[in-house]
């Protein structure tokens, strides 16, 4: 494998997400393809120094590559540990779920612990094309 730094700025940062993208729409194109978004995790040393910034960046990017979706899950566990209030989101979530709709122009898939109630709230209050249920329904199977 060559020597690659994918380590500094901004660009440098989102080439080694860009050459798989790249890699993989070489070899089954892009309709079944999406990429999913971790952006705000604060823990277990997935920090980024501004996150808001290096999602943007990658936004652009992908809006080159017609995805079947974007995938953004807000972490229910953070520095703190377990968030209960899902339904308005960390403010860090909110920013970068603002970021996407704005930005992204294709379709885009929100989750993070959501049940029925939290579900109903967000899809009567923001754009979203799609929510996913998931660790809380398909950990046990």
């Amino acid at each position: 494998l060559p020597d690659v730094d994918y380590s500094g700025s901004l660009k440098k940062g989102c080439r080694f997400a860009a050459e798989v993208l790249e890699a993989v729409v070489d070899n089954i194109g892009t309709e079944r393809m999406t990429i999913r978004l971790l952006s705000i995790i604060d823990h277990i040393g997935t920090t980024d120094s501004d996150p808001l910034s290096l999602t943007s960046h990658l936004l652009r990017l992908l809006n080159f590559i017609p995805l079947a979706y974007l995938y953004m899950t807000e972490p229910r566990f953070t520095k703190e540990g377990l968030r209960e209030d899902l339904s308005q989101g960390n403010c860090m979530a909110a920013k970068m779920w603002n970021i996407m709709k704005n930005e992204y122009k294709g379709r885009l898939m929100r989750s993070g612990g959501y049940m029925r109630q939290t579900v109903m709230e967000v899809v009567s209050s923001c754009s979203v094309d799609m929510i996913s249920f998931d660790k809380l329904f398909i950990s046990n199977i």
